[in-house]
């Protein structure tokens, strides 16, 4: 028991590590995507004149208004809502499993799909009503800064963000766009085992470099194909945030969609979505190593059967 629950600290401070390394390296990636995802709403705000053009001129702009530091902000509540999330996962995922006593009762694929998808899901949306205040703060960190002629921010930490939005919209603030999060976390959830069913019947050739290869071309494109089409709905509730707390804001999905359409076109709900293209790399990388591990004990990442 106590080699369990030192392995199992061990276990935990290995993630954490992973957790502010990894968000630290893309933080940069994921500035500029937020940038460019939420520009209109700068532009309403007054924290810009016009949206940006285009991945380049968000970094120039950035870089020379703000200075290289402003690449990082709302790093730490990022780190804090992944840390959270992760040892909230990892509590839910065996609490789940013992509940519904999956072992047993899962046996053909298509119920192992449902599985992954309905209570994976689920799992997520707790976990997500518990910590979603840290991903508005960080979404509204990130996208901080002075007001057209002016030299004060808006906001000065996590707490700050917090504080304001309760104040002027009270806990509905701190909450708006859930709803549509976790209907495009559920939808993501299920192209990816679908994607991954589907594609994983073409990676044939077992040799271990075309393996890597394969694994790797594989899980970038499922994880690339599954943010591609679940990214507008997440732009949804990315611009709900940064409109609350302000006398015109969005207070249903619907009526952002209708607004984003009418006032600036399908294109405005993809804006940034490029930027994933460089962030689904690290996570095909993981999958590699992963699906790695998995084929020394004769098991297939995607093979729903074992």
């Amino acid at each position: 028991m106590e080699q369990k629950q030192r392995n199992l600290f061990f276990t935990g401070i290995g993630g954490f590590l992973k957790t502010v390394t990894y968000t630290t390296i893309g933080s940069p990636l994921e500035v500029i995507r937020l940038r460019l995802q939420n520009s209109s709403e700068m532009v309403k705000i007054g924290y810009l004149k016009q949206n940006y053009s285009g991945i380049i001129d968000s970094i120039k702009q950035i870089a020379k208004e703000e200075g290289l530091y402003a690449f990082w902000k709302g790093n730490f509540s990022h780190i804090l809502r992944q840390s959270l999330s992760t040892i909230s996962s990892f509590i839910l995922a065996n609490q789940f499993q013992r509940f519904f006593n999956f072992q047993e009762k899962i046996q053909s694929q298509f119920q192992q799909f449902l599985q992954n998808v309905l209570f994976g899901g689920l799992s997520g949306c707790i976990i997500m009503s518990l910590w979603y205040p840290l991903e508005v703060a960080r979404i509204k960190l990130t996208n901080d800064k002075c007001i057209i002629n002016t030299q004060k921010k808006q906001y000065l930490s996590i707490n700050d963000v917090c504080k304001q939005t309760l104040i002027k919209e009270g806990p509905n603030g701190l909450y708006r766009g859930f709803g549509i999060s976790c209907f495009g976390m559920y939808l993501y959830r299920g192209l990816f085992f679908a994607l991954a069913d589907i594609l994983s019947k073409y990676n044939l050739d077992q040799s271990e470099k075309i393996f890597i290869q394969n694994q790797f071309l594989l899980g970038w494109s499922i994880q690339f194909l599954s943010q591609l089409l679940t990214y507008p709905f997440y732009t949804i509730s990315s611009r709900m945030i940064m409109s609350s707390g302000l006398t015109q804001r969005y207070t249903q999905s619907l009526q952002c969609l209708l607004t984003i359409l009418k006032q600036e076109g399908l294109k405005s709900l993809f804006r940034g979505v490029s930027i994933n293209i460089f962030k689904s790399l690290g996570g095909a990388s993981s999958f590699v190593l992963y699906s790695l591990y998995l084929q020394k004990q004769n098991y297939n990442i995607l093979n729903f059967n074992k």
